[in-house]
């Protein structure tokens, strides 16, 4: 009797988990809204994490400080960037579609230009800068990672505004410092760079459209004399799911009204 009332427990416990859960895909924008719903609930949770973004990155010194030399960054605005594309987002609601967590697998992009008159080379697991008399015609480093988010947030109940914040871990896949010496072709080698990154991620929407301040809590390389770079980014996407799910919830809304003034 035991055995089947714990199994009976498990069965309640995943249908009650199932029916918070939503998610899509904005590569096709298959998105269902209703999933794990009955047809007529607008009590799900689905914030705009955007599907495409860019925006300006500040390479600084240590989390939340300023710029420094040592990194030998190129000053102006989007001279350094991020771009962003998402593959994949999954929500979990909390409370009634207002309040909840959402998840998502993210390809980010950035690209950190540097002074024309200093290369980089790796010593080790650091990064030492060699001043060269004749300027680089190019002098990039590009840094490719896969993301994952994990936000916790709220949202009105017609989807058009949400705020979020909580941390993303992400797997920096690939860094390179890509070059080119005048009066030669272009070239590239790879640099060290820590494999685990984690951020401090705020988020917001109005619409399809998000703002999001993103701040690196672990550096993403250490030049020679000990002195480590971490990201800041302020970016702006867009959402091109946001818009069929807004559709959805104000048809649900119009159904109710219709069905109150009947009754």
């Amino acid at each position: 009797m035991k055995r089947y009332f714990l199994v009976l427990l498990y069965a309640a416990a995943f249908l009650f988990a199932h029916s918070q859960k939503s998610g899509h895909c904005p590569l096709a924008c298959l998105f269902h809204p209703d999933f794990g719903y009955e047809s007529d609930s607008i009590d799900y949770y689905d914030p705009a994490i955007p599907f495409i973004w860019t925006g300006n990155t500040h390479v600084c010194d240590g989390i939340f400080g300023g710029s420094h030399d040592d990194f030998h960054t190129r000053k102006g605005f989007m001279k350094q960037f991020e771009v962003g594309y998402t593959v994949l987002q999954i929500n979990y609601n909390l409370y009634k579609g207002i309040a909840g967590i959402s998840s998502a697998f993210q390809l980010v992009i950035h690209n950190i230009s540097l002074d024309h008159h200093y290369m980089p080379h790796r010593t080790g697991n650091s990064l030492e800068f060699e001043y060269v008399d004749n300027a680089l015609k190019r002098n990039n480093i590009g840094i490719t990672t896969l993301r994952i988010p994990v936000l916790t947030g709220i949202q009105t109940r017609n989807r058009y505004f949400s705020f979020q914040t909580g941390l993303s871990f992400e797997g920096r896949l690939l860094g390179t410092h890509d070059f080119q010496i005048q009066g030669e072709e272009e070239d590239d080698h790879h640099i060290h760079i820590p494999f685990l990154g984690v951020n401090w991620h705020v988020m917001a929407n109005v619409g399809a459209f998000t703002i999001a301040f993103n701040q690196s809590l672990i550096p993403i390389f250490q030049v020679s004399n000990g002195r480590k770079a971490y990201t800041r980014s302020l970016t702006l996407g867009y959402n091109i799911c946001f818009i069929q799910s807004f559709k959805h919830t104000r048809a649900i809304i119009k159904r109710r009204k219709a069905a109150e003034r009947l009754f």
